[in-house]
C-alpha cells in the first residue's frame, strides 16, 4: 500500500523539516514532486471512496438477502459470517478514507509552507 510507504518517513519529521528537505542545491523546492505526491494522495482517496461505497452497497444487498435466507443447515451461520466480514471491510475503508484525508491536509500544509518560504526568499535577499 503506497500510504504505508510514505507514512513512516513523514511521521518522524515535522512538516517544516519535510518542506525544507525538498529544496534542491539551488535553494528551490521541488514543487513538481510535492504536486505529484498530492495528486497520488487524491487518487488513493478516490479509490478509498469507491471501495467504501462498493462495500456499503454490498452490505445493503446482503441485508436484503438475510431477510429471507435460502434454506440449508449451514446457510445462516455462513451468511452472518459474510455480514460480519462486510462490516469489517466497511470500517477498514472508512479508516483508510480518514487517513487519506489527514495525509492530504498534511501535504497541503507542506505545500503552503514551501510556497510561503519561496515567497519570503526574494524579500530577504533584497534587505541584505
Amino acid at each position: 500500500m503506497a500510504y504505508r510507504d510514505t507514512e513512516p518517513n513523514t511521521r518522524s519529521q515535522t512538516a517544516l523539516d519535510l518542506a525544507l528537505s525538498t529544496a534542491g542545491d539551488n535553494g528551490h523546492h521541488d514543487f513538481v514532486g510535492l504536486h505529484n505526491m498530492a495528486k497520488h494522495i487524491i487518487y488513493l482517496k478516490e479509490g478509498a471512496d469507491a471501495a467504501h461505497l462498493t462495500t456499503s452497497h454490498l452490505q445493503a444487498f446482503h441485508q436484503e438477502l438475510l431477510r429471507q435466507p435460502p434454506q440449508g443447515p449451514d446457510t445462516l451461520p455462513i451468511m452472518h459470517l459474510a455480514s460480519q466480514m462486510l462490516a469489517q471491510k466497511a470500517v477498514q475503508f472508512e479508516v483508510w478514507k480518514l487517513r487519506m484525508t489527514s495525509l492530504e491536509q498534511r501535504i497541503q500544509n507542506i505545500i503552503n509552507l514551501v510556497r510561503g518560504k519561496d515567497q519570503e526568499a526574494p524579500h530577504l535577499q533584497t534587505k541584505c
